[in-house]
């Protein structure tokens, strides 16, 4: 086998789609645990009141919810808030020793006991609020802290399933999840409290998905794709033939933190997903309440208009993943190259879509909300073309650690973005409005031309000290691929 018989290794048909779905099921999952108790509000809070998914703030909030229910439970909103941020209070204090976790043990092992533990904390949730609601506090915690290794087992799992160049294929169906999730979390949250199970049902089928998950989990997901049954033919010859053209990854165990933490590219990483998610994030907390102050255009009255942003972060995750794939194997382009592209993309465009729904008059109102819900689509480039999903170009036996440390710096817009939204616009005028997306713009076109001169795929020197003492299960699958006249796509 050489490398031509690698790269026609059919993808859509193989074992490996198969656990990019398994995947992409599991960040639908956690996103849809991360949510799902601010619907549930609605339905658990004796209000009386109109209430607006009360005391989500931040990443949290839900992009549509107003209803009136009388629970059983008599919280004011400080309480509301209190339970909502404890899993973003826990989730950013374990994110990076989660991700060291996953480097350290292992991707599968943190992966299968963070998804367990998250389904039974859910299956538990309704029996012991009832008992005492502080235990809703430590359930919100328990899920923040098991999502600290869920999340960062993703990439180490794409890496070690992705064959020649397919890496940021992988990973896009995976993290598209996290879109699908978003979308699908307020009309089946809310469709499960009007239900006869009522608010528990939210939790308990939260808790019935992820055991059924696991089943499928347990039988494709492996640390090694050679560890599978499952994997034969050319799929499993092709990975053979990839291990044994690279060697084996490094025998210790030990993880380079200090060196990952002082790298360059890492933090370049961690700058991009953290502009990214601070564009997504003004967008999708804010620009609601813009249209409806300006626009008359409630977004949260249209189910259809709500979810279109997620959607089609989803579909364009799906497709960047695809295209960066063609381009780096086929056409051989390099990853440099098409990451520093695909930011560029995803950044200067998107940065004039948001600018021109705010300028857009209320007579223009559909196309101020097509420019909004591009904006919105488009940054997802960002994600699955650009560096954030580069940190297993740079540290492909490090993988987990560095997305944790990226992920972690990118979780500040959730909490700084509400109270800056409410100190800027004090008086709700446009002008007002006008200066906070402009933060956005700025920082969008900031990032355009920021990577452009400062990224690198190349990989990074805590990730190749060890050449000669490898281990099949730990080689990075990111291996170079001849694809045309001598040159490899690196």
């Amino acid at each position: 086998m050489d490398a031509k018989d690698v790269k026609n290794v059919r993808f859509f048909s193989s074992v490996r789609f198969a656990v990019s779905v398994t995947l992409h099921l599991a960040m639908l999952i956690t996103l849809m645990i991360r949510f799902n108790v601010g619907t549930a509000f609605l339905c658990m809070v004796n209000d009386g009141s109109n209430t607006t998914s009360a005391g989500q703030s931040g990443a949290d909030a839900s992009p549509n919810a107003t209803a009136v229910h009388q629970g059983e439970f008599d919280w004011d909103k400080a309480y509301q808030g209190w339970i909502t941020a404890t899993y973003f209070y826990a989730f950013v204090i374990f994110l990076v020793p989660g991700g060291w976790l996953v480097d350290r043990y292992g991707a599968r092992a943190m992966l299968l006991s963070g998804m367990f533990t998250a389904g039974v904390t859910s299956l538990a949730i309704p029996e012991l609020t009832r008992l005492h609601s502080g235990l809703l506090i430590m359930c919100r915690a328990i899920l923040g802290a098991t999502n600290c290794v869920i999340i960062p087992s993703m990439p180490a799992v794409s890496r070690r399933w992705s064959l020649p160049g397919e890496y940021t294929t992988v990973f896009a169906i995976a993290w598209s999840g996290f879109y699908l999730g978003t979308a699908l979390n307020f009309p089946l949250a809310t469709a499960l409290c009007q239900s006869s199970w009522g608010w528990p049902g939210v939790f308990y089928v939260a808790g019935i998905i992820s055991m059924a998950w696991m089943v499928l989990a347990v039988v494709l997901v492996r640390n090694d794709p050679l560890e599978s049954g499952l994997v034969r033919g050319l799929e499993r010859d092709s990975f053979q033939h990839c291990q044994a053209s690279t060697g084996t990854a490094r025998k210790s165990k030990s993880v380079p933190l200090l060196k990952i933490f002082t790298n360059f590219q890492v933090w370049n990483v961690a700058i991009a997903f953290t502009i990214g998610l601070w564009n997504l994030y003004s967008s999708t907390i804010a620009m609601p309440q813009f249209m409806k102050t300006f626009m008359d255009f409630d977004l949260s009255q249209n189910g259809a208009i709500s979810a279109a942003p997620y959607l089609l972060l989803t579909v364009i995750s799906i497709l960047t993943g695809r295209l960066f794939t063609y381009l780096n194997t086929v056409r051989g382009v390099s990853k440099t190259t098409l990451r520093k592209g695909f930011n560029f993309f995803s950044n200067f465009f998107p940065a004039f879509l948001l600018l021109a729904a705010v300028l857009l008059p209320r007579e223009q109102r559909a196309a101020a909300v097509t420019c909004l819900v591009l904006s919105i689509g488009l940054t997802a480039c960002v994600f699955t073309g650009g560096p954030y999903s580069g940190s297993s170009d740079i540290g492909p036996l490090y993988t987990a650690t560095i997305f944790s440390i990226a992920a972690c710096l990118g979780n500040v817009p959730g909490f700084v973005i509400p109270p800056l939204l409410a100190a800027m616009t004090p008086n709700d005028s446009r002008d007002e409005w006008v200066h906070f997306v402009s933060i956005s713009v700025a920082l969008h076109l900031f990032s355009s031309f920021y990577q452009l001169f400062f990224w690198s795929s190349k990989v990074q020197p805590f990730s190749r000290e060890e050449p000669q003492e490898q281990e099949v299960s730990e080689a990075p699958p990111e291996y170079s691929l001849v694809v045309k006249d001598g040159q490899t796509a690196a």
